[in-house]
């Protein structure tokens, strides 16, 4: 009986051991894939950034202007830097009154006013760049994420999700958390990537409007007017913000770079400069005239579906990485002059 029971204990003792080694052997196995997918991730954005430049002129649209739906008012932010020369008088409606420019059909009835489009300019009335943002006022109050007190507080350049631009204006990329619900309805995160490709109306080799990718199937669409500020064609994009919500992956919009075996804790962009230091050329301050990088700091785990049963506590990797644009230059956008007065 004795013998029994001995042999009883060290068999379940046995068999605790084996199940316990047995987790352990998978939980190594989860912490190396995680470890490896969340190297590939950070690897992915770097090369990015370093093929292209921050888009100042999508964070201008999204923090300052307030717009949700991505790739609008493209030259909006570079138009900022131009003083708005001595007569024409600002565009106050868009049915007309000039834009600071003296001229011949310089008051197009239309979305978009396109300063190319006048003729005869009087160059006395000619919007000049000066490359201070604002033109006039403090240069610190003001740059492309903010337009409040405090602008020049470091905090500012924290962001959520990350906006890059080529350096010829026809390709840009936007990285950000997607959320969704996984098998075990637990909330989890992935990083989702959105493509858009640019368009120039207007044949001066300058792009105006920007549309999803034609890799991406795009839920919504927005109206732009041509030049002659009568035809117009629907350019699609996503979803504002609604589509990284809690919703499905693979609704065509956003789509996910990082697998759902692991769950994106915490994704942050920090930005440098707040400005554009190659439109800014006249700003001094040292914040301002430096190359634009951009570090990354990204928290990981295993999704809750790996994990089930695993001893111990919760595990977390966390990687930072940083590069620098590989863009030398301002990017190429469409001057449009009474967006200045918004």
């Amino acid at each position: 009986m004795i013998a029994i029971s001995i042999f009883a204990i060290l068999a379940v003792t046995s068999v605790t051991i084996f199940t316990n080694i047995s987790r352990m052997s998978r939980k190594v196995q989860v912490q190396e894939y995680v470890f490896t997918e969340a190297e590939a991730a950070m690897e992915k954005i770097l090369r990015e950034i370093q093929r292209s430049t921050i888009d100042y002129d999508e964070y201008y649209s999204q923090l300052v202007l307030d717009f949700v739906v991505y790739g609008q008012n493209y030259g909006v932010y570079g138009s900022t830097f131009y003083d708005p020369g001595s007569g024409g008088g600002p565009l106050t409606s868009y049915d007309g009154g000039g834009d600071g420019i003296d001229g011949d059909d310089c008051t197009y009835d239309s979305e978009y006013f396109f300063t190319e489009d006048c003729q005869s300019l009087d160059t006395s009335t000619y919007d000049v760049n000066f490359g201070v943002h604002p033109v006039s006022g403090d240069e610190l109050s003001m740059n492309a994420l903010c337009t409040t007190a405090g602008c020049d507080d470091i905090g500012n350049s924290l962001q959520s999700q990350l906006y890059l631009i080529d350096g010829s204006a026809s390709r840009k990329v936007m990285l950000a958390l997607e959320n969704f619900t996984n098998d075990l309805g637990d909330q989890e995160s992935v990083i989702s990537m959105l493509e858009m490709t640019g368009t120039d109306v207007d044949n001066d080799g300058i792009t105006d409007y920007w549309a999803c990718a034609d890799s991406y199937t795009c839920q919504d669409s927005v109206r732009h007017y041509n030049s002659d500020g009568s035809t117009y064609e629907d350019y699609a994009v996503p979803e504002a913000q609604l589509d990284l919500e809690v919703g499905d992956l693979d609704d065509g919009d956003f789509e996910p770079i990082t697998p759902v075996g692991m769950n994106i804790v915490e994704l942050s962009f920090y930005i440098a400069p707040f400005e554009d230091p190659y439109r800014a050329f006249s700003e001094t301050d040292q914040s301002v005239q430096q190359h634009p990088h951009v570090i990354v700091y990204m928290t990981v785990a295993p999704s809750s579906d790996m994990t089930q049963g695993f001893l111990g506590e919760e595990w977390t990797l966390t990687l930072q990485g940083t590069a620098s644009v590989g863009v030398f230059d301002s990017v190429p956008s469409e001057y449009r002059g009474w967006w200045r007065y918004l």
